[in-house]
């Protein structure tokens, strides 16, 4: 039906004459994380830096943070919450806002404007109440991310190298929740 065909095409376009496997895919986006991870780090510790000279704002944990933690003493819990940050959110949150939403915006601007575009979206999406002025760098760092995803996703004509950085990103943040604690870590995971 044309429903799964255009689904199949948002996961791996038929636009490109040689389409690489998902294994390739996936192993491309993991490796955009070298360049992707340093600068929006960058950006949200130069933000939160920024605000605290302006304002003394001194942090907030990010939602999906609160989460991870709360989940720490029960095996379960802690299963579910690493299932849904590292698996389910970037696919979903993928398949949403790159697959559908950029997909959609190609037809009626440019490939920048639509990456430009669905990456605002995307990093609005993660705002908070709870997480107060943390948002202005939350928001910054998820829109660098955004603008990465949406360059591979792109570059590549797959959703899964898009969804490979997305993991990797969220998989190395929720390490770095989870066993190094002791560090700041307040936005970094995506989910």
């Amino acid at each position: 039906s044309q429903g799964s065909c255009l689904f199949k095409q948002i996961w791996k376009s038929p636009r490109v004459e040689h389409p690489q496997r998902i294994k390739a895919d996936l192993g491309m986006g993991a490796l955009a994380w070298i360049i992707a991870f340093p600068l929006v780090t960058f950006v949200g510790q130069l933000i939160d830096w920024g605000l605290y000279l302006f304002s003394s704002f001194e942090g907030y944990e990010q939602v999906a943070v609160r989460y991870l933690k709360t989940t720490v003493e029960s095996p379960p819990l802690l299963a579910m919450a690493l299932f849904t940050i590292i698996i389910a959110a970037p696919c979903i949150e993928e398949f949403l806002f790159r697959g559908c939403l950029q997909s959609f915006l190609r037809n009626y601007m440019s490939v920048k404007g639509s990456i430009l575009f669905s990456s605002l979206c995307f990093a609005l999406f993660h705002f908070s109440l709870s997480q107060g002025l943390g948002n202005i760098s939350l928001c910054a760092s998820l829109f660098v991310l955004a603008l990465f995803l949406g360059f591979i996703y792109e570059r590549q004509a797959s959703l899964f190298a898009s969804v490979g950085l997305h993991m990797t990103f969220n998989i190395v943040s929720t390490t770095r929740v989870l066993f190094f604690s002791e560090y700041e870590y307040s936005s970094e995971i995506q989910s």
